[in-house]
C-alpha cells in the first residue's frame, strides 16, 4: 500500500491539501499473472475559496482588519529565508522522486521474498490475450501458461495457443533465473506468430473485436521460430538489456473470415533463418529537466541472414527509438511521443524487417500500416485537460467523475524508401485530431484527419496504460 499527500500554497497564505493518492495491491497466491488487483483511489481538490461568506455577526469586538499599505511598508514583519529553509539541516522535503525510489524498494523487496521460495505448479499468463484472442492468421485462438519456482530466483515457464483456423500450436518454454532487483537472465525456445509493428497500434482485445466482427485486423504477423538468450540488469537508472536468438520466420496466410466485411492479405515474408543480437536500453518515466518526465527505449539489432531458397547471405542494422516525455501543468499535461527505426544495408531487405507506420497511433487519419519503408519516423504532441461532462452512473460503485480529458493532438509521419509491395509512399503526412478520455480514462475516443491524402479515421479503445495486460 502507498499513500502519496501533497499540500499547495492557497493565496500565498494557507498550506491546504490539493492532491491525495491511495494504492493497494492485492496479488494470488494460486496463479502467477502478470495483472494483479490494484485498488486506487485518487482526489484532486480545487477552487478554494478561503474566509469568505461568513456573517459579521460571527464576530464580537473591534474589527480586525489590514494595516494600511503605507504602515506595512514603514514596519514590515522580519520574514527571512523561505518556508522550507525552518526544516532541520539533516531533514529535507520528500519529492515525487524520493516516492518512487520508496516504492521501487518496497517492490524490490516483496519480489525478492517471493522467489526466493518455491512453490507448487501456478498458471501464468502475460496477458489477457494470450488466454483467447482472434486475428486473421489464427482465427479463435485458445492458450494459457504455467509457472514453476523452484526457488533461489530460479523458475521454468512454458506457454503455448492452439490457433482454430490454421489448426497449429504456438507456444513458448523457459528457463529463467530474476534477482529481486529485477535482473534477469533467460533461455526460451519458442514460435510465436511475430508482428513487424515497431509499436502496437490497437490494444490486442479491441484487435480481437474489430477482427472478428468487421475484417479490421490492425496485426501483421509472420512465423517465427526460435532459440535465444536474453538478459537484463536493473537498478542503473538507464536498463540495459541483450538478446542472441537464432530463429527461422515463414510467411503466413489467412486462414479465416469475419462476420462482416473483410480481410487484408498478410505480408509477403521472406523464408529465411538468421543470427541475430540486440541490445538496448529502457528507461521508466522519471523526473528530468524543466519538470518534464522522460521514458525511453532504444535498441540496435545486428542481424546475419540467409534464406535457404537462394542461400544469398545478407548482414544488415536496424535501430529503433521511442521517446514518451511529459510535463504536467496542474490538471492538464503536455505530452511527446516518437517513433524512429531504420534499417542500414546495402541489400535487398525481407519484408519483416522493414518499417511499418500508419493507424490509430503512428499515424492517426491515414489506414493501418500505410507507410512501410527502409526508415521512418513518427511523431505525436498532444494537450490533455479536464472539460466539463455528465457524471456517468456505475450502478452501486458510484458515478464516474462529471469531466472528461479532451486531448487535442498533431501527428506527422515520415517515411523513406517505400516498400515496392505497398503503394508508394515518401516524406512527411502530417494530420490533425482530437482525442477524449472518459470512465477514469479507462475508454479512449479519437476523431482524426490526416492532411495529405489521408482520410477521416475513428477509433474506440482502451487507454494506453492497460494494455500491457491486455
Amino acid at each position: 500500500m502507498s499513500v502519496v499527500l501533497e499540500n499547495a500554497l492557497i493565496e500565498g497564505r494557507f498550506w491546504l491539501p490539493r492532491r491525495q493518492e491511495i494504492e493497494i495491491r492485492r496479488t494470488g497466491s494460486w496463479l502467477d499473472y502478470p495483472a494483479r488487483g490494484i485498488i486506487r483511489g485518487r482526489w484532486e481538490i480545487c477552487c478554494y475559496e478561503v474566509n469568505k461568506g461568513i456573517p459579521a455577526s460571527y464576530f464580537t469586538g473591534p474589527e480586525i482588519v489590514m494595516a494600511p499599505s503605507a504602515e506595512r511598508t514603514l514596519h514590515p514583519f522580519p520574514f527571512v529565508g523561505h518556508i522550507l529553509d525552518s526544516l532541520p539541516p539533516d531533514v529535507r522535503a520528500v519529492t515525487d522522486e524520493d516516492v518512487k525510489k520508496v516504492q521501487e524498494e518496497a517492490r524490490a523487496l516483496v519480489r525478492a521474498q517471493a522467489l526466493a521460495r518455491s512453490r507448487s505448479f501456478a498458471f501464468s499468463a502475460r496477458h489477457v490475450s494470450d488466454i483467447a484472442r482472434f486475428n486473421r492468421v489464427e482465427g479463435l485462438g485458445l492458450g494459457s501458461g504455467f509457472l514453476q519456482r523452484v526457488g533461489a530466483g530460479s523458475a521454468v515457464a512454458a506457454s503455448g495457443r492452439y490457433g482454430f483456423s490454421d489448426n497449429q500450436f504456438k507456444g513458448r518454454g523457459a528457463l529463467e533465473y530474476r534477482t529481486g532487483a529485477g535482473s534477469s537472465l533467460i533461455l526460451a525456445a519458442e514460435r510465436q506468430y511475430r508482428d513487424v509493428s515497431d509499436e502496437q497500434e490497437t490494444s490486442l482485445v479491441r484487435n480481437t473485436i474489430a477482427a472478428q466482427e468487421f475484417g479490421s485486423d490492425y496485426t501483421d504477423t509472420y512465423d517465427a521460430q526460435a532459440l535465444s538468450l536474453s538478459g537484463s540488469v536493473a537498478r542503473l537508472g538507464w536498463r540495459p538489456s541483450f538478446e542472441l536468438a537464432y530463429e527461422r520466420h515463414e510467411p503466413l496466410a489467412v486462414h479465416t473470415r469475419p462476420a462482416n466485411g473483410s480481410l487484408e492479405p498478410t505480408i509477403p515474408a521472406l523464408s529465411l533463418h538468421e543470427s541475430r543480437l540486440t541490445v538496448g536500453l529502457d528507461r521508466g518515466a522519471t523526473l528530468t529537466f524543466a519538470g518534464y518526465e522522460l521514458g525511453a527505449h532504444l535498441s540496435v539489432s545486428a542481424i546475419r541472414r540467409a534464406s535457404p531458397a537462394n542461400s544469398q547471405p545478407g548482414d544488415f542494422l536496424r535501430p529503433s527509438l521511442e521517446l514518451d516525455l511529459q510535463k504536467p501543468f496542474g490538471s492538464t499535461r503536455l505530452l511527446f511521443h516518437t517513433i524512429a527505426a531504420g534499417v542500414f544495408s546495402g541489400d535487398t531487405l525481407p519484408a519483416q524487417h522493414l518499417v511499418y507506420l500508419g493507424g490509430p497511433t503512428s499515424g492517426p487519419g491515414y489506414d493501418f500500416h500505410e507507410f512501410v519503408g527502409r526508415g521512418g519516423v513518427s511523431q505525436r504532441i498532444e494537450y490533455r485537460f479536464l472539460a466539463p461532462f455528465f457524471g456517468i452512473p456505475l450502478g452501486r460503485f458510484g458515478r464516474a467523475p462529471g469531466t472528461v480529458t479532451l486531448a487535442p493532438f498533431a501527428t506527422t509521419v515520415w517515411i523513406d524508401r517505400s516498400a515496392d509491395f505497398k503503394p508508394s509512399r515518401q516524406g512527411w503526412y502530417p494530420g490533425v485530431g482530437l482525442g477524449a478520455l472518459t470512465l477514469f480514462d479507462v475508454l479512449r475516443l479519437d476523431v482524426a484527419r490526416g492532411l495529405r491524402n489521408g482520410r477521416w479515421t475513428f477509433s474506440v479503445d482502451i487507454g494506453r496504460d492497460f494494455w500491457s495486460v491486455l
